[in-house]
């Protein structure tokens, strides 16, 4: 049999080396149009037993993705890229409120002052990255903008008898 890769390790019936049938898991070969992709941008792996806030992340990543989507009518690079910031922001504080949550009795006041700070800072930055999508109707162009897009249907009717009005 020749050299993995080749030919002949491809699948045929009764093959061994080519169990599997497909890429390996975690690779990024799980990528497909962005539809039912098996895999968004990472955001990090984390502990098994921090597995609830990956759950979460995930959440919040599809809402944005949903919310940009309806906004925008498209996901584009930049949309994903400021959606993944925005996750990894939430992802970073959630770890920090858990740790204080967990051991925030074993730590000193400066300890846990410093994680409150983490906390807000995460956020402000999840905030600052959501706010770059965009997904506010009122911030879409200047007040003008907004006046004339969309067609007057209801004009009272003309009044009879000219222009002096009567």
């Amino acid at each position: 049999m020749a050299e993995r890769g080749d030919i002949a390790t491809r699948f045929k019936p009764g093959n061994k080396a080519a169990v599997g049938h497909g890429p390996p898991l975690g690779s990024a070969n799980g990528f497909k149009h962005g539809l039912r992709a098996e895999r968004a941008f990472a955001t990090g792996v984390l502990p098994k037993k921090h597995a609830w806030i990956g759950s979460r992340v995930t959440v919040l990543r599809k809402a944005l993705e949903r919310a940009v989507v309806e906004r925008h009518n498209e996901l584009s690079l930049k949309h994903a890229l400021l959606i993944q910031s925005a996750c990894r922001h939430e992802q970073a504080a959630l770890l920090a409120q858990r740790a204080l949550r967990v051991d925030g009795d074993k730590m000193s006041v400066t300890d846990r002052l410093s994680y409150l700070t983490t906390i807000a800072a995460e956020s402000d930055k999840r905030d600052r990255a959501v706010e770059k999508l965009n997904l506010d109707p009122a911030d879409s162009g200047s007040v003008l903008d907004q006046l004339y897009a969309a067609p007057v249907t209801n004009l009272p009717a003309e009044p009879e008898g000219g222009d002096d009005g009567r």
